[in-house]
């Protein structure tokens, strides 16, 4: 029995850094500066949570939607941000196959 627990303490233990949030920041400064958001192959699959800060343009939301869809995202944070023109593009999060989801 105390073999059966510690082998299930052991996985257990095995599972938690795989089971822990990856958050990657992104600060674009107060003014534009061409910085583009851009993941790594191994961001890709292990960040799940973005957080962005600053000045971003129009050009990133691209960036950001292709990171979307081929990475493992669950959040992003865009509470301290500012925007090109004020505004997020309006197909911004729309897949890159143009092909609105129906609700």
């Amino acid at each position: 029995m105390k073999r059966t627990l510690l082998a299930i303490l052991a996985i257990s233990a095995s599972l938690l850094p795989s089971m822990s949030k990856v958050v990657k920041t992104i600060d674009f400064g107060k003014d534009w500066v061409g910085k583009s958001i851009t993941f790594t192959d191994e961001e890709l699959s292990t960040v799940d949570s973005l957080v962005l800060k600053g000045y971003i343009e129009g050009f990133n939301f691209k960036n950001l939607r292709n990171i979307i869809e081929k990475g493992v995202l669950t959040g992003i944070d865009m509470s301290e941000a500012s925007f090109g023109d004020n505004y997020i593009p309006e197909k911004a999060f729309m897949p890159s196959d143009g092909k609105a989801e129906a609700r």
